[in-house]
């Protein structure tokens, strides 16, 4: 079994799949390992912004049917726009919904479910942990929880908020719009998608503050 999966767009999707179906068909997530290259690039995308966290267990999301939607949409962008597209590791709370229910779910991160915010009812994703810690969501045996997501950005445009958004604005062609919205609230620039296959909950981490 891998250690790591890439999802870099050097993966063909058919061997992603492959990869995710043959190395763990029950578990729907994979520990992360305390002293691997992944551990330690969240711990330091996390205490960027909050020095005084403490990461207690990484799980990397395994649900297939989630890698599947985000791999096909990755695809997808690739070819509108004839080169890789823009995508980052963003912080994501998920407040009231305990993450393991998004974890099951076929959909994952599921736009159908998102408030109304000041960039409109989207997908919202921080750069900064300590955003996303406002909306974090709790274990069963109280601990702080939220997701570093593998987000799709594509061609993103930033703007100030507009409340009125249910998806990015049209280009100056008027005939595509852009992929998604970029945007700075609360000392942390902010992404929005506004649609659940550009988002992947790719590792939940539960950590306790000191």
């Amino acid at each position: 079994m891998p250690r790591f999966f890439d999802i870099s767009p050097a993966v063909e999707f058919p061997k992603l799949i492959q990869l995710l179906s043959t190395s763990n068909k029950l578990a729907p997530t994979l520990k992360v390992e305390k002293d691997s290259a992944e551990w330690q690039e969240v711990d330091q995308l996390l205490k960027k912004s909050i020095g005084n966290a403490r990461i207690l267990a990484i799980d990397m999301n395994m649900n297939m049917n989630q890698w599947k939607l985000f791999s096909v949409e990755r695809k997808r962008l690739a070819d509108k726009a004839g080169k890789a597209p823009q995508e980052k590791l963003l912080w994501h709370g998920t407040r009231n919904t305990p993450s393991q229910v998004i974890i099951n779910s076929d959909e994952g991160l599921n736009i159908n479910y998102a408030g109304d915010g000041m960039w409109g009812k989207g997908m919202y994703f921080a750069v900064n942990a300590s955003y996303s810690h406002k909306y974090k969501s709790t274990s069963a045996d109280g601990k702080n929880q939220f997701f570093l997501a593998h987000v799709l950005l594509g061609e993103s445009v930033k703007l100030e908020s507009d409340g009125s958004l249910k998806e990015p604005p049209m280009k100056a062609d008027g005939l595509s719009r852009y992929d998604s919205v970029q945007g700075h609230t609360n000392g942390s620039d902010v992404f929005m998608v506004y649609a659940s296959r550009k988002a992947l909950a790719k590792y939940l981490v539960t950590y306790e503050l000191y």
